[in-house]
């Protein structure tokens, strides 16, 4: 079958559609909830503890950590995959490492303005709710989708009703 990563810029609603995912009976891991990244030293490799929310706003934050998928949890889910699709959502600085894991790997697109207003009226999620978090997320925007559309991603429109969204990840499964 297939490992099926779903992903996107930050807000782009990849937690809605792994939670709609395993509402609707699939089987669906969330990469930031269910502990598969992990914040990690660009240097050294080595993890932010679990449980600790970083000072993300710090000086040089973000030339110092990275959002990482972890490699060996992602193979876990790949394996599980083999009579059954399964379902990855999320992104990391890491995930062209992981790619190869994926049968498909489906972007969800959003524009900047709709990015800043999930962003601004989440609850469910903090990240990006500081100006720091929130640059490097609008900074990372449109290359992001570019990359993901250079390598081939499905792209899916993520403005478009979660119910909608979710239909069209499935149909991108179903083409693997």
């Amino acid at each position: 079958m297939a490992l099926v990563l779903v992903t996107g810029i930050s807000g782009a609603g990849k937690s809605a559609v792994c939670e709609v995912l395993r509402e609707r009976g699939h089987d669906a891991h969330d990469m930031d909830l269910d502990g598969n990244a992990a914040w990690a030293h660009r240097a050294t490799g080595r993890h932010w503890p679990t449980g600790v929310r970083p000072d993300t706003d710090a000086p040089d934050w973000f030339d110092q950590y990275q959002w990482r998928a972890v490699p060996e949890k992602i193979a876990a889910l790949a394996a599980r995959a083999e009579d059954h699709p399964v379902f990855l959502c999320g992104m990391t600085n890491n995930g062209d490492e992981v790619w190869q894991l994926c049968s498909r790997v489906v972007f969800l697109t959003i524009d900047e303005r709709t990015l800043r207003d999930r962003i601004a009226s989440r609850t469910t999620n903090d990240f990006g709710k500081t100006a720091t978090e929130l640059d490097a997320i609008l900074e990372l925007h449109d290359f992001v989708e570019q990359q993901h559309r250079d390598a081939g991603a499905t792209i899916v429109d993520a403005t478009l009703p979660l119910d909608q969204v979710v239909d069209a990840v499935l149909a991108a499964s179903l083409e693997v």
